[in-house]
Formats: C-alpha cells, structure tokens, sequence
C-alpha cells in the first residue's frame, strides 16, 4: 500500500501544475461529472511541520484525480486569488476562485492532529531517528451547485518508521528514548539546536476529569520568551499524549542553554516539570520536514498522513454519490 501510495504522489508531481480536470473559463469538464476544488489545508496541529496547508491540499487533490475525478488543486485556487489582488486564504475568495474554475464540490480540510509516541534509534552509516507516528485530518465536503454541506468526514492513520533527521555521529550527544514509559518524560536530555524537542506524559487516570494537558517552555530562571503547547486529551487505550517543539518561540529560534518544560492540566494546574539543555553546535545534519518533499516522502510522518487521507477519499466518494442518487 505505501508503494503504491509512493507511485501516486510521484505522478502527482507531474499534475499540480495541470491537472486534467481544471476547468477553464467556468466552464465544468465533462459534463455533469463532479469537479471537485480541494482548498488548502488548516492546520490546527501546533506542529512542527512546514507547509502543510499547501502539501495536504495538493496530495489529496492527487489522490482523487487518481480516482478518476476532475479536481481543481489548491495552486490554482491561490493563483486565481493572488492574480487578482485577492487574499487567498479567504474563504469566500476561495469558492469565488473554485466556482469560476468550473467547480461543482469544495473539499474543505483540517490537520486535526499529528503525534509522535515513541522515538529510537537505527544504527547504519548514520544514526537515524525513528517514529512511530498518527494523524488524524477532517474535511467538509460542499456542493457549489446546491449551495449546501454535503457532509464532514474524519480519517486517522499512523506508521512507523524514519522522522526525517538524519544525525552525524560526531555530533550525537545521547540516546532517544520513549517519552510514554511513564510520567513526563522528553525523548532526550540534551539536544542539538535546531533537533525536534519531543515531549510526553503518561495519563495515569485517563478516565477522569480533568484529562487534557499542555506543556509551557521557557529558558531555566524563567521570563520570556516562552512557547505554549495546544492542548491534548487522553483516553482510555490511549493514555499517552505528546508534543513536538521545533526550538522556535514564534520567529525566533532558541538560543543555546537550559530549559524548563511545565505540564499543565486544563484547569492550569502545574503537574510535574523537567529540565533539558540545548547545545550551542549548529545542526547542519538536520533535515526540514517539509510536506510535499521527496524527503518527506520517505517518513512516517507522510505514510501516517497519506492513509488518513485516503479514508478521506472514500468518505468523498460516498457523499457525491449520494448526493447524485438524491437528485436523480
């Protein structure tokens, strides 16, 4: 399934910039086929990933002109927006740029959540962290025509295998470990600057309120600048909730030094804290996880998001069909 998910995103590559189903003009392709205009992803994950609004929105306009659809890809709905001084991260510009295009459907989608549970090492040539990753996106699914939502749709998947950082040895300060063993824990004590800051806490009532939580960091002594986590929930069979900190207080990056990471419930009640440093060593190994890359491609962090988008794809499917048989 990855292999041929790998295929898909390949030729996906050759169809961003002129995928078949664009109509021109406003006028639809094919008829009465549906025309579905997939909108840039929001990202209400708090990850460290770049570009997921664009990068999601093009890998789920791949896979359905896979399916046979006539789609309109995210590029052309920006590109309709910024042409004509308009911003393209207004929605109502959006569905102007999808109804001019030819557009029947608006696929309208979140990145809900990412999470990282567990990290270890690989040892090769290089030592390559690992992760064991899930994902879990929504959409909503309009029809231009009847100027109604037609439904919204979930999809979750996950997978195992390499994060996307590649560490010379030289360089390696100390072993990941698995940050939901048990209480809070981060994946490391030292870390290089610019390498993820993985964080966890094992819930251990996971079936009391309150069961959400957030983590704060802020340099060891305190004051600013600080960065604030989103805030996660446990559950029962999925007691561990994590965070990735990308070293990054808004714009700027952090400096090299101690810091202090504070778990909080959602009542603002300070549970338990820890400490880990940042080397000054400048990390010319690391590698942005960027979606929509070739490197991304390669992680779990992609075949995680590509198995909850195809649920999405499914979901998709069922809800035109529907429509079509009611209007028949």
């Amino acid at each position: 399934m990855f292999r041929k998910t790998l295929l898909a995103l390949a030729i996906l590559a050759s169809l961003v910039v002129a995928l078949p189903g664009v109509a021109q003009g406003g006028d639809s392709l094919g008829g009465s086929a549906p025309v579905i205009a997939v909108f840039p992803f929001e990202d209400g994950s708090a990850s460290a990933l770049v570009d997921v609004e664009m990068g999601l929105g093009r890998m789920l306009a791949g896979k359905l002109s896979l399916e046979g659809y006539n789609v309109v890809p995210p590029d052309a709905l920006v590109n309709w927006a910024e042409q004509r001084g308009l911003n393209p991260r207004d929605e109502g510009v959006l569905r102007r740029a999808a109804a001019d295009l030819g557009a029947t459907h608006v696929a309208k989608g979140t990145l809900e959540w990412i999470r990282a549970s567990s990290v270890k090492l690989s040892l090769g040539p290089l030592a390559i962290e690992g992760a064991h990753v899930r994902a879990k996106v929504s959409l909503e699914v309009l029809s231009l025509t009847e100027g109604k939502v037609l439904g919204k749709l979930e999809g979750e998947g996950e997978s195992q295998g390499k994060a996307g950082l590649s560490i010379d040895l030289s360089f390696f300060v100390s072993l990941p470990g698995d940050v939901c063993a048990g209480g809070f824990r981060s994946n490391k004590g030292t870390y290089l600057s610019g390498e993820p800051v993985i964080l966890g806490y094992l819930d251990p009532n996971p079936w009391m309120d309150p069961n959400s939580f957030y983590v704060v960091i802020e340099p060891l002594g305190g004051g600013p600048p600080s960065w604030t986590s989103a805030l996660e929930s446990s559950a029962p069979g999925d007691e561990c909730v994590t965070w990735t900190w990308d070293q990054m207080f808004g714009m700027t990056p952090a400096s090299p030094g101690l810091y202090r990471a504070y778990l909080y419930d959602n009542t603002s009640t300070l549970i338990s804290t820890l400490t880990f440093e940042i080397l000054p060593t400048p990390a010319p190994w690391a590698v942005e996880i960027r979606v929509g890359t070739p490197e991304f491609r390669e992680t779990a962090w992609y075949a995680a998001l590509s198995e909850a988008l195809d649920e999405l794809v499914e979901g998709i499917r069922g809800l035109i069909s529907l429509s079509e048989a009611e209007g028949a």
